[in-house]
């Protein structure tokens, strides 16, 4: 029997990424316990493995403001716990405010620049 894992949270939100950190399950059985990872959307449904002893994936190729759901489920060879609660996120949205050749995107909380040197 596989416990559950806890204390979802997302970190270091963007427009095109997220992280997604958890709390390692309190009771194991087993050294060798990784984890799906379920991650939702209205247009698709996807699924990634995370190794053992590992309690962190970082999620790519996310769309810009666009809400997602993720749960987490710890597996050790065949068995299976139960599903972690569903945290929903929403990626950040990119704002054009500005025009300039040097800058290839804006984020609510950033903006991403570059240049060559002269």
């Amino acid at each position: 029997m596989l416990s559950t894992p806890s204390g979802i949270k997302i970190a270091e939100l963007s427009t095109h990424s997220a992280f997604v950190l958890w709390d390692m399950p309190s009771i194991t059985y087993s050294e060798n316990i990784g984890y799906l990872v379920y991650i939702n959307n209205k247009e698709k449904k996807q699924t990634m493995r995370v190794p053992a002893r590992r309690t962190y994936i970082k999620l790519d190729d996310l769309q810009p403001s666009t809400w997602y759901n993720v749960s987490v489920q710890a597996v050790s060879g065949v068995y299976k716990g139960n599903m972690s609660e569903r945290v929903d996120f929403r990626t950040l949205r990119v704002s054009r405010k500005f025009q300039n050749e040097n800058i290839s995107s804006f984020e609510e909380l950033a903006a991403f620049c570059q240049w060559q040197e002269s």
